[in-house]
């Protein structure tokens, strides 16, 4: 059984972002769930946590189809970690992220040629972009057509703030572009 993840270049307007892909949906264990999972027991209520945990660990087939796919689609390459069995119970795994709700999973069962038999999605982590310091093409676009008006139009002494609002006013008239404070 094996963990395996890729690292993109560029996801998500981030560098270096990590997908850690694991299966879902397999319900039958490759061998019981006693040899697997040290003190395993069934009627403990964390046993549902730790069969997710070890049905999202990759076969070694399973490995090989992956990495070629990811290789042929997407130029990613595979990195696997051979997981030591019997495993701990109560380790943390993505499936349990994916039923509490968390954000950040990547349906690639879900792309066009996907060869497994079994579904793989990737779970990242990405840091949310502050959109509001970012400009669209269409902003920056705005903004120099401003600057180019606004330098146009600037007083010889560009500390006397005293005819700002008619200057904003002569470059809204002209252009359409207009100053809103916030």
């Amino acid at each position: 059984m094996f963990k395996a993840w890729s690292i993109i270049d560029k996801f998500m307007e981030q560098e270096q972002v990590r997908m850690d892909w694991f299966v879902v949906g397999r319900t039958e264990p490759p061998a019981p769930w006693d040899e697997i999972i040290v003190d395993y027991d069934e009627e403990d209520a964390n046993a549902d946590y730790d069969r997710i945990m070890v049905t999202e660990l990759l076969h070694e087939k399973e490995v090989e189809q992956l990495a070629a796919f990811l290789d042929r689609k997407h130029q990613l390459k595979l990195n696997v970690e051979e997981v030591v069995l019997p495993m701990r119970s109560g380790g943390l795994s993505h499936g349990l992220l994916l039923i509490s709700g968390a954000k950040g999973f990547y349906p690639l069962a879900e792309e066009e040629d996907y060869p497994l038999a079994v579904s793989v999605l990737g779970h990242y982590a990405c840091q949310e972009v502050d959109t509001g310091k970012c400009l669209s093409a269409t902003d920056l676009d705005a903004g120099r057509s401003f600057l180019y008006h606004l330098f146009d139009h600037l007083p010889e002494d560009i500390h006397d703030r005293s005819k700002d609002e008619e200057l904003l006013e002569k470059i809204f008239a002209d252009t359409g572009l207009r100053v809103i404070r916030g």
